[in-house]
């Protein structure tokens, strides 16, 4: 066993001996700014990539209306709709229906290509480029480099701190996400949950923290079931 294949199997064990109920996997991708989930068969995620100049995000479903399309060469196609988060409010219902835009996820192994029709909002530049086909150089393929089991991506609503848990009890810590971070909520205990979180440019782009919020501080951002 290798040392990554270790480091996946002591974090599975660590999580399932505290009896946490998964909903599916969190797929990590070379690209720390692209977070995809898998439930059940279907996908979703949020790219999220920024600089001094640009910001490029979106958050993406798997389209379950849409007919089934035929495999692209050795390529698995899949209907998504792409969409932005509404300044009031993270839910879906409450998104910004403007920017819904219709994609294609092409998938082989563990490689992902993302084409969407046209332009997302913020992107097709620096940060990000996506309206480009497999077979156009200029197209970007992410990988698959590490799968989790976890509960779902969130967005977290206003200023909140980290917690630390200290002789049985939750203590707030000095450092804190704010606004509208996505991250992976892996487990929950109590009125908290455990999250996985990567930071951002400038300062601390693809520095990876986990550790406990208040779960009603986190916002499930995509369709109810």
């Amino acid at each position: 066993m290798n040392n990554s294949s270790k480091i996946a199997y002591i974090f599975l064990f660590y999580f399932t001996s505290i009896g946490s109920a998964f909903a599916g996997e969190a797929l990590i991708f070379n690209d720390s700014g692209l977070i995809g989930f898998r439930e059940g068969g279907a996908v979703s995620g949020i790219y999220d990539s920024r600089n001094a100049t640009f910001s490029c995000r979106f958050l993406f479903i798997e389209d379950q209306g849409a007919p089934k399309k035929p495999n692209v060469e050795s390529y698995t196609d899949t209907s998504l709709l792409t969409y932005v988060l509404g300044e009031k409010s993270f839910e879906f219902s409450n998104r910004n229906k403007l920017f819904d835009i219709k994609a294609d996820l092409y998938r082989r192994d563990n490689e992902w290509v993302i084409q969407t029709k046209s332009g997302q909002a913020g992107c097709e530049n620096a940060t990000g480029t996506f309206t480009f086909g497999l077979k156009d150089l200029q197209s970007v393929t992410y990988y698959v480099t590490q799968k989790m089991p976890a509960i779902g991506i969130r967005i977290v609503s206003g200023k909140t701190r980290f917690y630390d848990i200290r002789g049985g009890n939750f203590v707030p810590e000095k450092s804190y996400l704010v606004d509208g971070d996505a991250v992976v909520e892996l487990k929950t205990k109590g009125d908290y949950s455990y999250i996985r979180y990567v930071g951002m440019k400038p300062t601390a782009e693809g520095h990876v923290t986990f550790g406990w919020l208040r779960t009603n501080a986190l916002v499930d951002p995509f369709p109810s079931k």
